[in-house]
């Protein structure tokens, strides 16, 4: 996030513990800021988190883990007063395909990532 340029976005898988352990607050309040008790805005942070959207554990099962993850989408913000809109959240589960032994195969069910795409980008044409 301190790489990008002011309006700069990120894109980046992260473990859910990120997003709900207290012991990761310090993270969300650096990237987010602090939520004002009386406007209900947040204050201070260093992005505007565009999106979240949660994946299955099978998601990189085929490298060895089950964690559960989500990636979420940011923008560096260009200003220190930039708000923080809406934020996009989404619940893929399936992600177009499953392990099966050392392999990965195509899943029955299909891929959520593509209509939850397209789902974000109806809902932000600028995206």
């Amino acid at each position: 996030l301190r790489a990008l340029k002011p309006g700069g976005r990120l894109l980046i898988v992260v473990p859910d513990g990120l997003l709900s352990n207290s012991g990761d607050r310090y993270i969300r309040e650096y990237i987010m800021g602090v939520k004002d008790p009386e406007t209900g805005q947040f204050v201070g942070g260093k992005a505007i988190v565009k999106a979240v959207v949660s994946l299955p554990t099978q998601t990189f099962a085929i490298s060895g883990t089950g964690a559960k993850t989500s990636f979420l989408y940011l923008q560096k913000k260009r200003h220190s007063a930039e708000p923080q809109g809406p934020i996009f959240m989404a619940v893929a589960e399936h992600v177009g395909y499953i392990k099966k032994g050392n392999t990965e195969v195509p899943d029955p069910d299909g891929n959520d990532l593509l209509a939850i795409a397209d789902a974000y980008i109806r809902g932000n044409p600028k995206a």
